[in-house]
């Protein structure tokens, strides 16, 4: 089963989702330093949990991980390859 749900992550929106994924939400740097408590909040740690955001706030977002107990692994991957546009994202695989 696939739900998703749209609300302020910020807000003590509380679940226990196998999967969470977000994108372009590190702009600014109280979203990067809130982001991982939300994480830790809303996912069981059995599925998968991907961010990527292209480079912005990374050591808030990484001090922030670590501080919940977070572990990752960060690369970078160019979402418009072939297409004439610049555009490297990073990306977190986050684990338990």
């Amino acid at each position: 089963n696939l739900s998703a749900c749209q609300s302020d992550l910020f807000a003590g929106l509380e679940g226990n989702f196998d999967c969470v994924f977000a994108a372009d939400v590190l702009y600014e740097e109280g979203n990067a330093a809130k982001l991982p408590a939300a994480i830790a909040r809303l996912w069981n740690g059995r599925g998968l949990c991907l961010v990527c955001d292209p480079g912005r706030n990374v050591e808030a977002f990484e001090v922030g991980l670590r501080a919940h107990g977070l572990h990752y692994n960060r690369s970078q991957v160019d979402g418009l390859q072939g297409q004439g546009l610049a555009y490297v994202c990073d990306l977190w695989r986050i684990e338990r």
